[in-house]
């Protein structure tokens, strides 16, 4: 009986140490299994984030070569300014489903107390006044001249817009009004095509001159 006891004793030390070594033999392949589920989520994340930065930098370069490129003419009657934006390319922009003009005031806070000092109008001061010496005018203008928004434009086709001076403010002569405003015009065009942020681009026209052409950008 003490022989039976003694080899049962053993096999069971035996399972239990059997049991001890395959359980950690199955913690440690489970450790190795989670393990190599990390290392392949941060693979599959490190490619990803390849995958959109190449995606990000494709549509970037993209995007550079649509960048629309214009022909600004102007003809000045004495008065008023005739432009006309021909849309030149890149032929494969096709065209621009929206172009937005506006006129880049200068900044006027510098001159808001002599305003008040010589009593003009607060909304004329801040509102109605368009810092500038140009502002657009006939029916595709705002209301207070600043942008003219057209709409739909293929390459090779162009835009045409009038623009008339700004009257000096209330207290102050032409001449003062023009020293203050200077001779160049500046327009920021607003470029639209669906599916692509839109394309910012500034035309700059000396106004001195009778008639000119500049090339944007």
């Amino acid at each position: 009986m003490a022989t039976a006891a003694l080899v049962v004793a053993i096999v069971s030390a035996l399972a239990a140490v059997g049991a001890v070594v395959y359980a950690r033999r199955l913690d440690g392949t489970a450790k190795e299994a989670v393990a190599a589920a990390r290392a392949s989520a941060a693979a599959s994340e490190r490619s990803a984030d390849a995958v959109e930065r190449g995606v990000a930098l494709d549509s970037g370069r993209r995007r550079g070569e649509l960048t629309p490129r214009f022909s600004v003419s102007w003809v000045s009657d004495g008065r008023h300014l005739r432009m006309r934006f021909l849309l030149t390319g890149p032929p494969a922009l096709e065209r621009l489903d929206r172009l937005a003009l506006q006129v880049r005031e200068f900044e006027p806070l510098q001159f808001v107390a002599l305003g008040m000092k010589v009593g003009w109008p607060p909304e004329d001061v801040f509102f109605d006044r368009v810092w500038a010496p140009y502002r657009f005018g006939g029916e595709s203008q705002d209301e207070d001249g600043r942008r003219c928004v057209l709409d739909s434009l293929p390459v090779g086709d162009a835009a045409r817009c009038v623009l008339e001076p700004v009257p000096s403010p209330p207290g102050m002569s032409a001449d003062d009004w023009g020293r203050l405003c200077g001779s160049e015009l500046q327009l920021l065009m607003d470029c639209q095509l669906v599916d692509w942020e839109p394309w910012s681009l500034l035309c700059a026209i000396d106004t001195t001159q009778d008639s000119g052409t500049v090339d944007v950008p």
